[in-house]
Parts: C-alpha cells; structure tokens; sequence
C-alpha cells in the first residue's frame, strides 16, 4: 500500500476531538465522533490490507491476525495493566474492584458488551471508569474477527457485485442503528450490528479504489469532507439521540476524505503537516492512554483547580503516550511482524490475555466480596482461619457487601471464619408469603453452621419499605442457633453536592444530611429497633461517620474519601464501621465468658 499522510492527518483530527470532548465536552460539543472518524479509517486500512494481499495471492488468515495482534494487543494490555496498578493505588477499594472486572473484560475484547448493561455512555461515572474507551477498541476487534471472512467470500463468489453487497450491509447496519437508537440508544450505540456500517464505509471506499474508481480529479469531495466534518464536531448531540442517524455527517464526511487522493491539494497538504501526521502516528496509544490519565487526575485529585487538573492531564498523557508509542507498541509491533514469528505472536497473545484477565479478575475478587446467587447455593463465600475459630455469618444486600472485605479482614486477624451471604440488589430476608429463595438459602445456612455471631447489613430504607415484619421474622428464626445477632443501621445519604463531579464543580464539605433523609434514616432505625429481641446488638453507622457537629465525614483526617457514593461507605469507611462491629463482638464474648454472681450472695 501507498502510505497516504493525510491518512495519519485524519487520525490525528479523530483523536485530539475525543481528547477535547474529554477534558471538557463544552469546548467541542461534537468531538466524540472522532471515534466514528477512527471506525471509517480502520474499515479503509483493512479493506485494502486484505484486497493487497489477495491481489498478490499472499493472503492468510494466520499473517492477518499476527498483523491485528502486533499492532492492538501489547500497548492495550500494557494500558491495562498499569491503569489497573494505579487505580489500586488510589481508588476506593469498590471503585479498584470495578476497574478489575472492567480491565479483564476491556482485555478480552467484550468492553462493549459489558457496558451495554451499566447504561448510556454519557452518563456513565467518568472517574471511576478508567476504561470505558475501550469500548470502540472491541467493537473494532469484534469487527476484525468477522470481516476478512465476508469479505474472502463476496471476492470470489461475487466479485463484480463486491461493492454493492458492501453497500447493502451497510446501509441495513444504518438503519438498524437508526431504529434502535429509538428504543435502546444504549444497544444502538455498543452493538457492532448497529455500528458496523460506519466500518464498512470505509470498507466501500477501499474497494471503490481498488476498482480504479477514485481519481485526483475529486476535489470537490475533499471540500465536501471537511464540510461535513466540521459541521459534525461542532453540532452533534450526546445523550439518547446518539448515535441514531447523525454519525453519517461525520462518516461520510471521512468517507470523502478518503476518496480524496489528490495529495498536493491544499487539504491533503493540511493533513500530512509534520506535526499533524506526529500525533497521528501516536494516536493508537493517545487513544489508549488519554482516558486512564483523565480520570485518574479528576479522581484523586477533586479539590484541585480545573487548570492545575488540565495540565496534569496534559503532561500525564504526553508522557504516557510517549512511552507506550516508543517502548511499547513500536518496538512490538515490528518484533511480533516478522515473517518468523507467527506462532511467537499467537504465543504472545495468549499469554497476555490470561495475564491481563487473571490479574483484573483477582482485583475484582480482592477488592470486593460479593455472593452471587450460586455462592448461595453453596452456603456464601467463606474465609477461614484456620483452627476450630469462632463463626461469624454476614447477611445482607450490597450494604451487607461494602462491609465484607473489612468483616473478612477483621475477623481473620481475630481468628474468626467468616461466611458472606451478602449480594448486591439481593433480598436477603424472608418474605411473608414465600419466605424468599435467598432467605431460605440463608437460614439453612445459619442452622447448619450455629454460628457465634450473625451480622445483618442492609439497606433498611429498602428492605423495610412495608414495615418492621420481615426482619422480626428472621430474627426470631435465627435466635436458637446462634449467640449473638448484630444489626448494622444505615450511614447519613450524603447530598446531592457532595460527590467528586461536584466538588469539581465548586462544592465544598462540610455535607450536612438533608432533613427529609434524615427524618427517613431515623423513622427507618425506629422500625429496625421495633424488631430487635432481647439481645439484639445495633451499630450505628451513621454516628461513627458523622462529627459532633453533624456533618458528614466525607474525607478522613489525610483526605481519603469514606464514601463510595451517595448510599455506600467506602473500603476506609467500612473499616471504621466494622471497628465497632468487631468491638461488639467482644464485648458479647466477655459478658459470656465473666463468671456469674452466685445466688447465695
């Protein structure tokens, strides 16, 4: 293939518009589409790879995907890993978690698929999802895996109708991502169905050049491209409207460039501009790098000032790219190439991928404990400290589960075995009328181990919506197998201005409860305290996370953040909960364990 700058000038354009819409969405309202720019330009490259290849009769399966390895998987699994290091380091523990399953998924190249079921893109929590660019990355590898095949096919069986199938494909794609945006812009907008099209834009432009049909006499279009491309960056809308019909401004926009190929007209002269073709040569690791470093700064550091965040932002992704561009994917990338070296790169690809799977999966299971409906099954995720310890049992929703990594903690230092029966969005208590499938699993559990202690954890508000029943009736259930029952109440529900966004914002503690959360929360541990037997010990989050004052202790004394979210302490805060947990336990064991009086005195 003829190296065309202007090419790396378009992905250069593609990637400091994503860039710009990152730091701050208002300075380019449409610069997300510089992902659809990336998707038109990567369906061209691969088009006229494969159609080279076939044209010399040197085309393989095994030669295509070393090239796909060799250019995407080093520098991505590099990213990965090191984000994952950081977000350790400096996220809550819920949040390090999150970016473990994240990281394993992003690495396997299901990004897209997972976060199709947590939500639109644009209201995604930018901070604490260092990688939710990864999304186009695997819709662009889902892509690869299913195109040189199609293509192989329509060549030989129909190679005179090649650009017409093209064609329909795409324009099917289109309008099944023009209807589902209708419905579910979440599924229109993660899909490779919906979002295929815009590849094989670029897949129709390549073929169209191997067929002689685009000549430097296409000026016009040149003009048309950048036309389009300007009107895309500067009006298309996020939110629900997205994608729908408004990629194609930014798709056919590209599509024009890219017929353009008349290099000494001034557009192309623009494009292959030595510093516009630098960046775009970068522009694989810019992508990659650019998202991690920009939510790593706004997470650890909300208090800063928006330019003193810029500039970090700035310098942590230059330096960043830097060394991905020249350490990493450059140097791979002509290693794992060479002729020699097929099977060292499926080899290399391999262990990367249970390398950076294994070690997102093992963040995720470390940072957070949580049941699942076949732990339940099991009798819950058990922690045991060796010996014939005491039994500790943990019951409750995802309350119950920001408290596990610390009740797990603990009570291994204690010599407690601990068993969590904690999921998140669960019902762990019985229900009136069926008892409920998770409280059955529960209570079988409870009365197979007698345990010293059981923990209750949840979400009161919620589980106790109709009243103080449910919970009177498991606590009457649990009393002949187990010595002591301690009921964990709600912490404070933070305000709407206390989390990171708005303290970028401007906001600033101390966060007071609102009254009416208050008055709620308070209600709530009147019916918990109603159901309460004799014996019954209750810790009450809200006061060890609130001051004398009543405020909120959003941060700790060195400004580490106690709270996950508006609703969910954090690793920090669960420690100081569980402290108290722990003490209560003691306290139970010494008024065991104290000799009684005797009846003669």
């Amino acid at each position: 293939m003829t190296y065309r700058p202007n090419i790396d000038g378009l992905r250069a354009v593609a990637v400091m518009a994503v860039c710009v819409y990152h730091i701050n969405s208002k300075w380019l309202a449409g610069g997300f589409v510089g992902v659809d720019i990336f998707f038109v330009i990567s369906g061209y490259l691969i088009t006229s790879i494969i159609a080279r290849d076939c044209k010399h009769g040197s085309f393989s399966y095994a030669k295509f995907y070393q090239r796909r390895i060799a250019r995407i998987v080093p520098a991505s699994v590099c990213t990965a890993v090191i984000t994952l290091a950081l977000t350790t380091v400096l996220y809550n523990s819920m949040d390090a978690a999150s970016a473990g399953a994240m990281s394993a998924v992003a690495i396997s190249g299901l990004a897209n698929i997972k976060l199709l079921f947590q939500g639109n893109y644009f209201e995604a929590s930018p901070d604490a999802q260092p990688f939710l660019h990864y999304w186009s990355l695997s819709l662009e590898e889902q892509f690869y895996l299913l195109y040189p095949a199609l293509y192989l096919f329509v060549s030989r069986r129909a190679p005179r109708a090649k650009t017409l199938i093209l064609g329909t494909l795409c324009g099917l794609s289109f309008i099944a991502c023009v209807v589902a945006t209708r419905s579910n812009p979440s599924v229109a907008f993660y899909l490779l169905p919906t979002r295929a099209w815009e590849l094989l834009a670029g897949c129709i432009v390549a073929a169209l050049q191997e067929e002689g049909q685009l000549t430097t006499s296409m000026r016009a279009a040149g003009v048309t491209g950048v036309g389009l491309l300007c009107v895309a960056l500067a009006i298309t809308p996020d939110g629900d409207a997205f994608p729908g019909w408004w990629p194609a401004v930014s798709v056919i926009g590209t599509a024009l460039l890219l017929c353009h190929v008349d290099c000494q007209s001034q557009i192309n002269r623009f494009l292959g501009f030595f510093p516009i073709v630098a960046i775009g040569r970068v522009s694989y690791s810019l992508y990659l790098w650019h998202w991690p470093m920009f939510s790593v700064v706004d997470y650890a550091l909300p208090f800063a000032t928006e330019w003193l965040r810029l500039m970090l932002k700035a310098a942590l992704t230059a330096i960043a790219t830097a060394g991905s561009f020249y350490i990493v994917e450059t140097p791979c990338r002509t290693w794992l190439n060479a002729p020699g070296r097929l099977r060292t790169a499926f080899a290399v690809y391999f262990c990367l991928l249970f390398l950076g799977i294994g070690l997102g999966l093992y963040v995720r299971a470390e940072m957070y404990i949580n049941a699942t409906q076949s732990d339940f099954v099991v009798g819950g995720k058990k922690f045991f400290s060796g010996g014939n310890s005491r039994k500790v049992i943990l019951v409750g929703d995802s309350h119950g589960s920001m408290y596990a990594r610390s009740m797990r903690n603990a009570c291994l230092h204690a010599g407690r075995d601990l068993t969590v029966l904690t999921i998140d969005g669960g019902d762990p208590l019985p229900t009136l009328k069926d008892r409920g499938a998770l409280w059955i699993a529960v209570a079988s559990e409870i009365r197979r181990q007698q345990p010293d202690v059981i923990v209750f954890a949840c979400d009161w508000k919620k589980q106790l919506r109709g009243g103080a029943e449910r919970l009177g009736v498991a606590l009457q259930q649990v009393a002949p197998f187990c010595k002591c029952v301690i009921i964990v109440m709600q912490p404070p529900l933070l305000p709407q201005n206390a989390t990171r966004s708005a303290i970028r914002s401007g906001s600033r503690p101390p966060f007071f409860e609102d009254p009416q959360s208050k008055a709620d929360r308070l209600e709530t541990n009147r019916l918990v305290s109603l159901a309460c037997h004799r014996g019954c010990q209750v810790v009450d989050a809200a006061a060890i996370l609130q001051s004398a004052n009543g405020d909120i202790l959003w941060l700790d004394t060195i400004g580490r953040q106690l709270f996950q979210d508006r609703n969910h302490v954090s690793g920090l805060g669960a420690d100081r909960v569980v402290a108290e947990v722990m003490q209560a336990i003691v306290r139970d064991d010494n008024e065991r364990t104290a000799p009684k009086d005797s009846p003669n005195e």
